[in-house]
């Protein structure tokens, strides 16, 4: 075998051998290293070959990371894989190009006739990157490819398909959508399925990147930035979309909507969107995604110049898969047809021309600067499309899905790419299009945290699930999902809504804006003027995004905050009735970066009214305090510059004071029903509701509210949550009814519609109050900030009962049974991540099977899920049960915990599918509060089906 011959280490990618000129084979050395000034691969000859031994990272102080095995493995039908093992090192190949530097480790495999190169490519950035080529004198059916193998040790943060592994100080991955990156036992593995039979073999691209201790997350999105295709100088794009508007769009109705957008938002404010986006109903379902000449007789034509006069393009959507009734129709004209009868296969050679020209040409044709991608099927199980199927089909679609998109993109380039159903939050996806869908609840969201106006419930929700994307995708970008943005299809009141829309710091802002719900005229035109132009303004703030406070879920106040430098916006919001105190500390974990010298600044709130928020100014590690009434939503600006040339007036006056005398609500025990009574005495002039509460936690049915205010009877206003939602059963009811100024008395009765009383129920009890105050001048802005439609109001929340639970003395069923199942016992709180509890099966309706072991008994869930009993009176004397990952969810990562009276006493550990079902056996004979917890296993919670199998109480 050859001696090894190392060569002019570090030099070499940062400024060794000339462009396209190999390195000099006989000049030696001991050890090479390549890198650049942030981090170095450390190589050592062993046993005639190079062997990286060492990672250094730079920027954590060159901390050395030990490096055990460092291989790849290339499974190839009908023999055994290919490892790194199999080939003997000839000699390593450098150039440069550009910024980066290029150096190739070549291999050979003489006696199969096989030549290896694994190449490591390097800018300034702190990061590598990492491929292997291989060629054969015969053609190879390659399989399975882990592209890197690398022992390393470390705790994972994130991982999985499509996702990055971050390690404390390191990041690794794919550059690919359709990776598979895992890591477990000190064992990092980056994985794709080529599935090809070819002599000329190059593997996916893998990156390594470093960080200063705790910022992984952070590095892995600047790396983001750095590759993703929406220039970095458009910050903000602004799409109308004509769903829940137009249904279905025609040339008519679309050429009218139009010209009232220019007549009310244009001509007047200056202000337009940036594309008009026709939705579903404008393609022929019979065709390759032609016109229907009925609706379109003169083609899109007489939309695009109505639309350049208000500086805007046209946008289109269309499935990239020929889903929506497309595909089954396609079929019959040659087009491959997916396994999945709705979709054609991504990939078939026939459909995936065609879909490309189509595409194209229509961006062309029409100047499109926008298409919503709706409907991608990545698997495909036929067998005559080209690609193999599993997890062969996956790699082969998403490899045709992204042609599509970087044809879409050089047709026209700046074209906003916005792929929705069917899509992961793969940050691989943003080197081909600009924004993916969150999965963040639905067209509209779910109703579950109680609320008199639903959108208010909507935005919660929302904002629930768009956070727990955040956290189950440290590494992807927040302003990169796509979360459907400004949707106003009721006449509820919407500006509070458009602010926590904005407030997410997303790049993409979609308006589903239906304007006959516009209930305010011209003054709703302003303001949603006045927010564009504001987050325009500030969307190169907006884009640093960190999330701030509590959980939407559990009514806690929560928000995110974004800073630019020493200028910072708060979004702050109140998802619930009862006031918060918010306490919120301006450092690094607000995105405030330490300054260098002393600055500060003061706090502005800028919606719903204009003023200064503290007397003076806050440095940098101080807290800001301040209050959030019920459902409030603030804007508040951290600014060393005041945002207002000239002070406003704000004429608080003198206020009678509102008075209530009550003992509250309570549950009463002949009839089941809860009751209350109350004083009340209303200021004049004080717009005044009472507020309640009712949530029986599942099977009371509809609930009624009787209320007597003086003696009379008074209708009684009823907000109910929806009974078909994705998440779990929250079937809670608002009632709400005027009271009168001067003294009130009033009595309530909140019981079942349908007879009979309550054994568990949350009930709560408030008066509203909206004063109206003396006409004021709001401060002069500066720039654009949003209207300040709460300047002349004021919100006053005062409790009377605060939301509890109220519950009669449980009756056991078969209380002298040995044994309950949890099966048969209705739980006192479910809450789900996705799907409804189920018994007896898993949470998708299947049979209930962990790692090949089949159950009759227990509870189907889905991770985040809290399933709570109460166990007085029970005389239980321990928990047991099975639990697993079910063996119908896809590969992953599950954890299960229990909790008696809020302290664990049981926890699985991350499981796999493969696991085993772990047995629980607690010991509850000295609580009264059972939790059972199926939580993320480390990858996010996508598949994490549970299953708390064989579950039962023990007496």
């Amino acid at each position: 075998m050859k001696a090894l011959a190392w060569h002019s280490v570090f030099a070499l990618l940062v400024g060794g051998a000339a462009a396209g000129e190999a390195a000099d084979p006989k000049r030696g050395l001991e050890d090479l290293l390549l890198g650049n000034d942030h981090l170095k691969l450390c190589f050592r000859s062993s046993g005639g070959q190079p062997r990286l031994f060492q990672i250094d990272n730079v920027l954590a102080g060159n901390r050395p990371i030990p490096i055990k095995t460092d291989d790849f493995c290339v499974a190839i039908e009908g023999r055994a894989p290919l490892r790194l093992a199999d080939f003997a090192y000839k000699q390593l190949d450098g150039k440069r190009q550009g910024g980066e530097t290029q150096q190739s480790l070549i291999y050979e495999n003489k006696a199969e006739g096989m030549q290896l190169r694994v190449v490591y490519t390097a800018g300034t950035a702190p990061y590598i990157r990492r491929h292997i080529e291989l060629s054969s004198e015969k053609p190879l059916p390659i399989r399975q490819v882990d592209a890197w193998i690398v022992g390393v040790e470390g705790k994972a943060s994130g991982q999985g398909f499509g996702q990055p592994v971050l390690l404390e100080d390191t990041f690794w991955g794919l550059e690919f959508p359709g990776g598979h990156n895992s890591f477990a036992n000190g064992t990092m593995k980056l994985t794709h399925y080529p599935g090809c039979t070819t002599d000329r073999f190059v593997s996916k691209t893998a990156v390594l990147g470093v960080a200063e201790p705790g910022r992984v997350a952070q590095r892995f999105q600047d790396y983001v930035a750095s590759i993703q295709a929406t220039p970095k100088e458009q910050r903000l794009f602004v799409n109308y979309n004509t769903w829940w508007t137009l249904m279905p769009p025609t040339e008519k109705n679309c050429v009218e909507l139009i010209k009232l957008f220019k007549e009310k938002l244009f001509d007047p404010h200056g202000e337009s969107f940036d594309t008009f986006t026709i939705d579903d109903g404008w393609d022929k379902k019979e065709t390759l995604w032609e016109l229907v000449p009925e609706r379109f007789p003169n083609g899109f034509g007489p939309l695009v110049e109505p639309l350049k006069a208000m500086k805007a393009n046209l946008g289109l959507w269309l499935s990239p898969s020929s889903g929506y009734s497309h595909a089954p129709h396609l079929a019959k004209l040659g087009y491959e047809h997916n396994s999945n009868p709705w979709y054609c296969c991504q990939s078939g050679p026939k459909y995936r021309r065609d879909i490309v020209q189509r595409v194209t040409a229509l961006a062309k044709q029409y100047d499109l600067a926008f298409y919503k991608f709706d409907g991608f099927c990545p698997g495909c199980e036929t067998k005559d499309h080209g690609h193999l199927p599993g997890p062969y089909a996956v790699e082969a679609n998403v490899d045709a899905y992204i042609e599509l998109m970087k044809a879409a993109k050089q047709a026209k380039p700046g074209i906003f790419l916005d792929p929705t159903c069917g899509m992961w939050l793969s940050p691989w996806w943003l080197p081909y299009c600009d924004s993916i869908w969150g999965s963040v609840s639905g067209d509209y969201p779910d109703v579950i945290v109680p609320a008199p106006i639903v959108r208010d419930s909507a935005t919660t929700t929302r904002d629930a699930v768009f956070r727990q994307r955040c956290r189950e995708h440290p590494g992807y970008p927040p302003s990169a999902i796509e979360h459907l943005g400004i949707i106003v299809i009721t006449p509820e009141k919407w500006e509070d809504n458009a602010i926590a829309v904005v407030g997410r710091g997303c790049r993409l802002l979609t308006l589903y804006i239906n304007p006959k719900f516009f209930t305010n005229g011209d003054r709703d035109w302003a303001f949603l003027a006045s927010v564009l132009k504001w987050t325009r303004r500030n969307a190169p703030t907006l884009g640093h995004t960190r999330l701030i406070g509590g959980d939407p879920m559990k009514r806690e106040w929560y928000g995110y905050a974004h800073f630019a430098g020493h200028f910072g916006i708060l979004c702050l919001r109140n998802p619930f009735i009862e006031p918060q105190k918010v306490s919120l500390k301006l450092d690094e974990s607000v995105g405030w970066t330490r300054p260098r010298a002393v600055a500060a600044g003061a706090a502005t709130v800028i919606y719903p009214r204009h003023e200064q928020v503290s007397a003076g100014f806050l440095f940098y590690g101080d807290t800001l305090e301040l209050t959030l009434q019920g459902y409030e939503t603030l804007l508040v600006e951290v600014s060393a510059v005041s945002p207002f040339t000239a002070d406003g007036t704000r004429q608080a006056g003198g206020r009678p004071p509102c008075r209530v005398e009550s003992t509250g609500l309570a549950l009463q025990p002949a009839s089941g029903q809860i009751d209350g009574k109350c004083e009340a005495v209303v200021p004049e002039g004080a717009k005044a509701t009472m507020h309640l509460l009712a949530d029986p936690g599942g099977g009371a049915g509809a609930i009624e509210c009787v209320a007597l205010v003086r003696g009379q009877s008074v209708p009684v206003r009823v907000v109910r949550s929806g009974a078909d939602q994705a998440h779990s059963k929250h079937p809670w009811t608002w009632f709400e009814f005027d009271i009168p100024a001067g003294k009130s008395d009033v009595a309530v009765s909140i019981k079942p519609g349908k007879g009979g009383g309550f054994t568990r129920c949350e009930a709560g009890w408030w008066l509203w109050l909206e004063r109206s105050l003396p006409k004021s001048v709001p401060p002069t802005p500066k720039a654009p900030l949003p209207l300040p439609i709460g300047q002349d109001t004021q919100r006053e929340i005062i409790t009377i009962q605060a939301a509890k639970v109220f519950a009669a003395p449980r009756v056991w069923p078969k209380a002298d049974a040995p044994s309950v199942w949890l099966d048969e016992l209705p739980p006192d709180d479910v809450t789900l991540g996705w799907g409804k509890l189920q018994t007896n099966q898993s949470v998708w309706e299947k049979p209930m099977v962990i790692a090949g072991r089949e159950f009759a008994h227990g509870l189907g869930t889905h991770a985040e899920s809290r399933i709570v009993y109460d166990l007085s009176g029970g005389k239980f004397k321990s928990f047991r049960c099975l639990v697993g990952r079910d063996e119908h969810a896809q590969d992953g990562a599950i954890a299960f915990q229990v909790k008696l009276d809020g302290k664990v006493v049981f926890d699985s550990g991350p499981m796999a599918k493969a696991s085993a079902a772990k047995a629980v056996e607690v010991d509850v004979s000295g609580g009264t509060t059972l939790e059972l917890l199926t939580l993320d296993g480390g990858d996010g919670i996508g598949g994490d089906h549970g299953d708390w199998a064989e579950a039962q109480l023990i007496r």
